[in-house]
């Protein structure tokens, strides 16, 4: 009973945060959220891709898009501009055609339908297929998807989209070439929305060599059959638009590592993962521990999840100024989770889940009270940007009550309450509770003691901390 109760305040605490919280801003961060809607709105209004009609709208140039002569396009693949369109045509009957006085409306509707409800939608999914409240916690709270779907962005949908394809086909004994197609398709689409989808594509398509039988001929054509049509539409739109099939790879973001970039995109407090997500490492050490080793599934799930650590260190923009950190793993982080899903930390100590899920919590929501994109400068932006921007200028995310007229510093009680719930509802499902509780201690204690250290980069974060108060004077 108290797994059940406590998952479901889990789903409500994250349905009422995602409605009450609305972190849309001027500027830097915000810019994806703003050309996304503008293709939107562009493929319904105008029946084109190009997006260079918001922008003289909007008196200022778009960074991240490509330019043909005089016309704009996202700097994505137009996956994510399709599946956005009607649901753009529907808000469009009440609020009116795009523009500034129904932007903040509008972007709301599409980020909570595309963003947050499929988070929401897995999250009841695995509630009712009976996963514990520590693992649903993690899911909805404790991983860089909680900001991340509160954003305007393809990268939750295609998360969801890709744990579901590992699930259609690997989570039964005989694999049916009807699943691999709905597989097929599943990621098809993914790859029309972010070309990082190609990892899991690969991965799954040499899992299906691997599953045996008559019918891994089938299956292999199902699976190719879904998904190719999808590949075809994405290289058929790069030519036409661009003029070239390539034209859609993002080849500056291809870079090669140095030594310093593996800590950097896994441990350290800038961009690390495992920073600002350690409740993972448990997904880690479950290769040691778990009674699932050796099977198909075992094998193409760990074979995913190293890949996509392998590619976060040569997938990265060094060109971005502010972005949400570690979201180069976002496609996959459901895979991250799923022995977790399966029962594989529960053996592990109560009082090191309670420390880790706290750490994970906080980390990863922190920067949701304020401003959820961290400067890509900054090295500690818990301690040198949040903190500051936090407790000592008072700036904290927009939230829908101030659609109502009120606005108050003391409205950001209500999302801090919600966390503190979200700590309750998974305590009270530990199997050792004061062990557990000791463990939400020491992580608060840790938290809190790094985000006051004083002098960490000061005077680096200080031009960021002006210029996020200026913008929002």
């Amino acid at each position: 009973m108290n797994h059940g109760s406590s998952g479901l305040l889990l789903l409500v605490i994250y349905f009422l945060l995602s409605i009450f919280l609305m972190p849309l801003f001027q500027g830097p961060g915000s810019e994806q959220d703003l050309i996304n809607r503008a293709a939107a709105a562009s493929l319904v209004e105008r029946t084109t891709f190009d997006i260079s009609h918001f922008e003289k709208e909007r008196g200022e140039k778009f960074a991240d898009v490509k330019r043909v002569g005089d016309r704009v396009y996202p700097d994505r693949p137009p996956g994510f501009t399709i599946v956005s369109a009607p649901l753009y045509a529907l808000t469009r009957v009440v609020l009116g055609e795009a523009d500034d006085a129904n932007l903040r409306a509008g972007w709301f509707v599409l980020r909570f339908l595309l963003a947050s409800c499929p988070v929401l939608l897995l999250g009841i999914w695995l509630f009712s297929s009976e996963v514990d409240a520590f693992s649903l916690g993690v899911f909805l709270f404790a991983t860089p998807l909680f900001p991340l779907s509160l954003i305007y962005s393809p990268l939750v949908f295609v998360a969801v989209l890709v744990y579901l394809a590992f699930r259609v086909i690997f989570d039964f004994d005989r694999v049916m070439p009807g699943r691999c197609f709905t597989a097929g398709l599943f990621l098809g689409f993914c790859l029309l929305c972010d070309l990082r989808a190609l990892l899991p594509v690969f991965v799954f398509f040499v899992g299906l060599l691997f599953t045996g039988g008559r019918e891994v001929r089938n299956r292999i054509s199902y699976y190719l059959a879904g998904m190719l049509p999808f590949a075809g539409a994405l290289t058929f739109y790069s030519w036409w638009v661009f003029g070239d099939v390539l034209a859609v790879v993002p080849m500056d973001s291809l870079r090669l590592p140095v030594l310093y970039t593996f800590f950097e995109m896994w441990f350290s407090p800038s961009k690390g993962l495992f920073f600002y997500a350690p409740v993972l490492l448990f997904s880690i050490f479950a290769v040691f521990t778990t009674k699932a080793g050796g099977t198909l599934r075992f094998g193409v799930k760990y074979s995913l999840i190293v890949l996509a650590l392998v590619l976060s260190v040569f997938w990265r923009d060094p060109d971005a100024v502010f972005a949400v950190p570690a979201s180069t793993f976002a496609i996959v982080l459901p895979m991250f989770l799923d022995p977790l899903f399966d029962g594989e930390s529960d053996d592990y100590s109560s009082l090191w889940r309670g420390f880790f899920f706290t750490l994970s919590l906080l980390f990863c929501a922190i920067p949701l009270l304020s401003y959820p994109f961290a400067p890509a400068v900054l090295d500690y932006p818990h301690n040198s940007f949040w903190q500051p921007l936090i407790f000592e200028r008072l700036s904290f995310a927009p939230n829908s009550v101030e659609w109502f007229g009120f606005s108050s510093p003391w409205l950001i009680a209500v999302p801090a309450t919600a966390l503190l719930l979200v700590l309750f509802a998974v305590l009270r499902t530990a199997r050792y509770p004061a062990r557990f509780a000791i463990g939400i201690l020491a992580g608060l204690l840790l938290v809190g003691n790094y985000m006051f250290l004083p002098d960490l980069e000061t005077e680096k974060a200080k031009p960021y901390i002006e210029e996020r108060i200026s913008r929002t004077a």
